[in-house]
């Protein structure tokens, strides 16, 4: 018990240090993967001044993002990633959580490719998961908007993100399988097929997902998913085309049936 009292002190020694040094708050809270609210209120705790967000603000050079980087965070949100505003900052980070570090390994590599910091790797072993996340970006403030309408949030009576009316390209499906979707592939009957797991049904993109085949969506008492049968379901994973990361491999396994692959 002391030495990890010892080994916490020891962890806000030094963030406190790099703090008075002249970090800014946002800065390590991607370092350190730490919440701003937390880290605001440790260095209040500890006697240190606070700067204000003007003092702290440096505005940084403007980022173009591409299509296709666009797209994968469209579909990483679709799934398990989020992005936040910080109450005393005007852009918004980008957070993701996954069980396989892997996963979090080559989506960093992307991500500073494109010129956007990122922290290290975390695992939260109350959720046995890790995590990263990025910088604040005036740049993501366009998706923010459309993920979490302030008019809309408060007509659904949630503060989590939407489901909004986007055309959906491969590498937003892509991701979105990756972080949410599943196969019955253990399965030896005709309703074998595939799913997306999500609490919004959204008729537009119900819409899209049935230009594979047959889809329905089925709403549960705590969420929901979008289905497609074994042949809509092999469509799909054709269109998306091949996982990028070993670790998901496993969901591009169908049923093994020459019958139904030759009819699809």
């Amino acid at each position: 018990m002391e030495n990890q009292q010892q080994n916490s002190n020891s962890f806000w020694n030094n963030i406190i240090e790099e703090y008075l040094n002249g970090e800014s708050m946002s800065r390590l809270s991607i370092k350190y993967n730490i919440n701003l609210g937390t880290l605001r209120y440790h260095l209040i705790k500890n006697s240190v001044k606070v700067r204000s967000v003007k003092e702290s603000f440096v505005e940084k050079p403007e980022i173009k993002l591409s299509k296709e980087f666009k797209s994968l965070i469209i579909g990483l949100i679709l799934g398990d990633g989020s992005l936040r505003l910080g109450k005393n900052f005007r852009n918004p980070y980008f957070t993701y959580t996954d069980k396989h570090k892997e996963v979090h390994e080559y989506l960093i590599t992307i991500f500073e490719q494109n010129g956007i910091e990122c922290s290290k790797i975390f695992y939260k072993e109350e959720t046995k998961c890790y995590s990263f996340q990025t910088e604040t970006r005036k740049e993501f403030l366009e998706l923010y908007d459309l993920f979490y309408p302030k008019d809309e949030m408060e007509k659904q009576k949630q503060k989590r993100k939407i489901l909004p009316n986007i055309i959906l390209d491969k590498i937003m499906l892509l991701w979105w399988f990756i972080g949410d979707g599943s196969s019955t592939r253990q399965s030896k009957a005709k309703t074998h097929r595939g799913q997306i797991s999500c609490k919004h049904y959204n008729e537009f993109i119900l819409s899209q997902l049935k230009q594979f085949g047959d889809c329905k969506y089925y709403k549960y008492s705590n969420g929901g998913a979008y289905y497609l049968n074994n042949k809509s379901f092999i469509e799909f994973l054709r269109y998306i085309g091949e996982c990028p990361i070993e670790c998901y491999k496993y969901k591009w396994i169908t049923r093994c049936s020459e019958t139904i692959m030759e009819e699809s």
